[in-house]
């Protein structure tokens, strides 16, 4: 393994390897007057030969992590260390991986003299499965989870859910807590992320492990990372821009936009002959679609960045015969009122010719395509309502009242019934998605998942659709 260092920290110093660490070095040694405590062990974006790391200590001078192919962490190698940002985040970059490989990492503190002390729980996260091969991939996704404070303590039973099923990693598309107070200080923001991280079934507490220790989780951006609501963020507007350097610091992703100062946070990666698109509606610069023809040519959700990068993503699985994922934040079917309100105008609803176009170019180019989306407030599963036929999944919420628009362009809704805002209902709910390849045809299943009410977790509904890709 090889490993690199980014994001706002400096260069650490160290990077090596030890065999048969002995027991006695994973525990902290009483003369150093106690060992750092772990709030937050984060992996994310893992690809066949790379994964980003993040981790929020408390008391540790000199941080990096360690990691293994066995639990025991004998035989680690250990990225280099630095001490904590202001915020008292570390980031690192890996690489030099194996593709389809169980790791484990746990961190070390390197401040003192002689060999790296481990503290901490030991995490894991797995690598994609080779590009091109045929296998199953299965990943578990949601959105959306309460403020963890006295009156709204978050319930874990869709992360104990995902726990007991086991996916390869989780997708979690954004509304992570509904924070107040976010400005142009990049602080705010981290603050905000740094408490909603820390809830319980998310991070691990003295007597379970969370989803964040156990798979590599990959957040989609939502508007709650911006300005705490319904939004038009832009990179351009001192709070998003404060947004996007507080997600540099925190959040592992790999970053696909090269333009500096950073407009946007999408990327992408593929596992065996599925690419999986990651969108970015909360950091371009879109255009204002309030008081609009929600069909009007010159709105738009991704910005022309974006936009083109995400038609070039196509072409590529078009030319490699790849089924596409497409990844997003917010509704993507339903019909927007004319003009387009304020409360909408964050849904691509509100901007139906991108929509349409963006549709229209996969079709023609004869990609497949599934859209997963979070954001609205109740499971979805359509195969009629998009606009070329393409099956549609929404996925939430982890842990929020049910509710939402546009539940009348979806084949199925759960729990029906429910407004679309003020709702009153509280869920705990997600979807198990899965991959089968079998070299010729990929058959895809969504199973929603309601944990809801203290009841035995159900599946609620299945849909299945099996692809040929480049067919």
């Amino acid at each position: 393994m090889t490993f690199t260092r980014r994001g706002v920290l400096g260069a650490g110093a160290l990077a090596g390897a030890w065999i048969g660490l002995p027991k006695a070095l994973r525990t902290w040694r009483q003369s150093s007057g106690g060992a750092p405590q772990v709030l937050v062990l984060w992996s994310g974006d893992a690809t066949q030969t790379t994964v980003e790391l993040t981790a929020l200590t408390q008391g540790g001078t000199s941080v990096g992590p360690a990691i293994a192919t066995n639990s025991d962490m004998a035989g680690a190698v250990f990225l280099p260390a630095a001490p904590p940002d202001q915020h008292s985040w570390n980031r690192w970059h890996a690489s030099g991986l194996r593709a389809g490989t169980q790791y484990f990492w746990q961190l070390v503190d390197t401040s003192t003299v002689g060999r790296p002390l481990f503290f901490g729980p030991i995490a894991r996260f797995k690598t994609l499965q080779p590009i091109g091969k045929p296998c199953t991939i299965k990943r578990a996704f949601g959105t959306c989870t309460q403020n963890d404070t006295p009156s709204q303590h978050v319930d874990p039973a869709a992360f104990v859910d995902i726990i007991e099923w086991g996916p390869d990693r989780v997708g979690h598309h954004g509304d992570l807590g509904y924070p107040a107070g976010l400005t142009r200080h990049p602080g705010t923001h981290v603050k905000a992320l740094t408490k909603n991280l820390q809830v319980r079934g998310m991070s691990g507490t003295d007597h379970a492990a969370g989803i964040l220790q156990l798979f590599c989780m990959d957040y989609i951006r939502s508007d709650h990372d911006t300005n705490s609501g319904n939004n038009l963020p832009n990179y351009h507007d001192p709070v998003t821009a404060a947004s996007i350097v507080a997600w540099q610091e925190m959040v592992p992703f790999r970053q696909a936009d090269s333009e500096y100062p950073t407009h946007g946070l999408w990327r992408s990666e593929v596992e065996g002959r599925v690419r999986f698109i990651k969108l970015d509606y909360r950091s371009i610069d879109r255009s204002n679609s309030i008081g609009e023809h929600p069909a009007s040519l010159s709105s738009t959700m991704l910005g022309a960045t974006q936009l083109t990068w995400l038609k070039d993503e196509l072409l590529a699985a078009a030319v490699a015969r790849q089924l596409v994922v497409l990844l997003t934040d917010s509704s993507w079917n339903g019909v927007c009122p004319n003009p387009v309100p304020m409360s909408l105008s964050d849904k691509m609803p509100a901007y139906q010719h991108e929509r349409d176009h963006i549709s229209d170019f996969a079709a023609a180019i004869g990609v497949d395509m599934i859209i997963v989306h979070g954001d609205t407030h109740l499971m979805l599963q359509d195969e009629t309502h998009e606009k070329n036929g393409f099956v549609v999944i929404g996925c939430s919420p982890f842990d929020q009242l049910a509710q939402g628009h546009f539940q009348d362009s979806y084949d199925w809704v759960y729990p029906p019934g429910q407004p679309a805002t003020r709702g009153t209902v509280k869920a705990q709910q997600y979807q198990r998605l899965v991959w089968a390849d079998d070299g010729t045809t990929i058959t895809f299943t969504a199973t929603a998942r309601d944990c809801s009410k203290g009841a035995a977790a159900r599946s609620m509904r299945t849909l299945t659709r099996t692809y040929r890709p480049g067919s």
